[in-house]
């Protein structure tokens, strides 16, 4: 009975298994070494040695290692050969594992050359270049950096790349694809919220993108979802049917979708016939959301008569330098000759944010270099920037535009949400009346241009502090007008949970979750260590349904910012020289922050080098 105990450790057992490993391969040796002759070598297949045909590479049963039966297939498939000595043989044997060699090498390299493709596929359509780039231009450089540092081996099989453009084109649109499919497969389990705009490219072709930002795991994410052309007239049904029709081919549903951001366009924000009122006709729980760097911009437009003539005055002053190239050099000359800081003006484009306050700003500072380039080819022109009160006035326009713009870069970027933007907004309307109460009692701090402006000219700000005063008066109306002081202040509690007076409008047993909450020393650690939305994702289970009403109002869109982002991609991307580009995979590997899996996408295709 002794022999069936099993021993206490596996050491035996591991000694055991060595010694019949090396017991096999000693008797693999023994028989490549008596069978060579018959033109026979030894292979270990499943732990049974079986005998190999050095000449046709035929395997034969374990039972055929006889002698007799190995002579006979000499004999009968290979009768010419018979009488050869072992060295022929074993010149033979090499052969077959070189060709073994040989055989493992081309099947591997095709199979990195595939990944390889896709890798620079990658990078090609993150860096929005040309399909053409990987032939002509990376192509030739990687086989000069592998000729030179690794040799000629390394640049043949550099060279078995395949890159051409067309093959870069589906590369680009296979990994499009599985990125999508990777977005999809997470919103189909996950609440989600969109952000729309529409607009025209180079090529007068119109485009619809949409962003989604949804919960995954315990974060959430923002994603580029699609780009599909707008057909004819970009009108509230043809928009509606377009995201629609994308929903519901992808399998995602409108109760999934809590709200949905745009600008002030009337095709999307009407509320009779615009996409507004169609997509709440079909999903009235969505909460729709203005644009609020677009109601920003909005907001802070009007001016009275005296401070847009000034600026229209700077403007006409710009465009006569800036339009004529000649004026445009001997401008950047002077400016150079008089040791300034800048060389030239900027344009101001009215539909650009941020336009106003750097035109505005850069004038003010060349504001002696273009005096004096002005006197001789416009003077009256030159006799505006002589003027004390206009260019006091210019100075106020851009220090005012300048901190509005501080306020709009504020606003922008991803993963904002509404209470904080409205935070923002509220302290520049504090801000606001701060001013006024600093330019009624002569005080400039606030104001650096305006008051080197008063300074330099010595013009008494008394006889301008009216037209300041109520342009101030007039932002913070516009401000008022657009971002309402009540907006929000029900939902404080999601981003404030531990104020003892947070919450008091909900029903009484959220009231009650909402205590418990609060009283959790660990919980109140937590939030001013982690992002406010992983905190709530985090509180799902405990008190879910807290947690879901959170979540509902983190995961809506506060702006607009994300879809110029992908319409500055696609000014990239579909220039003059790809006017034909179908833009949607192109413009989703260039702005997707989903990492397409290289991996899967090469076990699905059959590998084949460059030829």
């Amino acid at each position: 009975m002794d022999r069936f105990l099993l021993p206490k450790d596996g050491s035996s057992i591991k000694r055991k298994a060595e010694t019949d490993v090396e017991k096999r391969a000693s008797k693999s040796r023994k028989y490549d070494a008596s069978y060579l002759d018959l033109g026979f070598t030894c292979v270990t297949i499943n732990g049974e040695i079986k005998p190999q045909c050095v000449v046709c590479g035929m395997t034969l049963a374990n039972e055929s290692l006889k002698p007799n039966k190995l002579k006979r297939h000499l004999e009968t498939k290979h009768g010419s050969l018979v009488g050869k000595n072992t060295d022929f043989f074993a010149r033979k044997l090499e052969d077959i594992i070189h060709q073994k060699d040989t055989v493992k090498n081309v099947v591997s390299m095709p199979t990195n050359a595939l990944k390889a493709s896709y890798q620079v596929a990658y990078h090609i359509a993150k860096n929005k270049k040309p399909f053409t780039d990987g032939e002509k231009v990376i192509l030739p450089a990687m086989l000069d950096v592998a000729r030179t540092m690794l040799g000629e081996k390394a640049a043949e099989k550099v060279k078995m790349v395949p890159l051409s453009d067309t093959t870069i084109c589906r590369r680009i649109s296979d990994m499009s694809e599985d990125i999508h499919r990777q977005l999809l497969a997470r919103l189909k389990s996950s609440l989600f919220s969109l952000q729309l705009d529409e607009a025209t490219d180079l090529s007068k072709d119109a485009h619809l993108i949409a962003y989604v930002r949804y919960c995954h795991k315990t974060v959430i994410l923002e994603d580029f979802l699609f780009c599909k052309p707008i057909r004819g007239q970009a009108t509230a049904s043809i928009l509606f049917d377009i995201l629609n029709d994308f929903l519901c081919s992808n399998g995602l549903k409108w109760d999934s979708c809590v709200g949905i951001c745009t600008d002030g366009a009337p095709s999307m924000c009407g509320a009779r016939a615009g996409l507004k009122a169609k997509v709440l006709k079909v999903a009235p729980h969505i909460l729709w959301t203005h644009c609020m760097i677009h109601r920003e911009a909005l907001a802070v437009r009007n001016m009275d008569r005296e401070l847009g003539d000034v600026l229209d005055c700077a403007v006409k002053i710009v465009n006569f330098i800036k339009a004529h190239p000649t004026r445009a050099r001997l401008f950047a000359i002077l400016c150079a000759e008089m040791g300034a800081d800048h060389n030239g003006l900027l344009f101001h484009t009215e539909v650009r944010w941020l336009s106003r306050g750097k035109v505005l700003n850069r004038i003010f500072e060349l504001r002696n270099e273009v005096r004096q380039f002005l006197l001789d080819l416009d003077p009256y022109k030159a006799e505006q920037l002589c003027n004390p009160r206009w260019l006091v006035l210019l100075a106020y326009l851009a220090d005012i535009f300048d901190k509005l713009n501080s306020l709009n870069l504020s606003l922008q970027g991803a993963e904002s949400t509404s209470f904080t933007m409205c935070k923002k907004i509220s302290a520049f309307k504090k801000k606001l009346e701060l001013w006024k109460r600093l330019i009624k009692d002569g005080l400039l701090e606030a104001f650096p241009c305006l008051s080197e402006a008063v300074e330099d000219t010595g013009y008494e700000l008394e006889s301008a502090a009216e037209v300041i005063t109520n342009h101030l008066t007039s932002l913070r109306g516009g401000l008022e007008k657009y971002f309402p002081e009540d907006i929000d202040h029900d939902k404080d509690w999601v981003f404030q949970p531990f104020l003892v007076d947070a919450g008091t409008h909900l029903p009484v047993h959220l009231q009650e979750d909402l205590i418990e909450v609060q009283s959790d020393r660990v919980l109140e650690m937590q939030f001013s260590k982690i992002p406010l939305a992983e905190f709530w994702l985090k509180m799902s289970e405990e008190h879910s349904c807290l947690s879901k009403i959170a979540v509902k109002t983190i995961l809506p869109f506060s702006s607009s910012y994300l879809c110029e982002i992908g319409f500055s991609a696609l000014a990239v991307l579909k220039t003059k020289y790809r006017s034909r580009l179908e833009v949607e995979h192109n413009l989703r590997m260039a702005v997707a922050k989903i990492h397409p899996q290289i991996d899967n996408l090469c076990g699905e295709k059959q590998a084949h080098p460059s030829h």
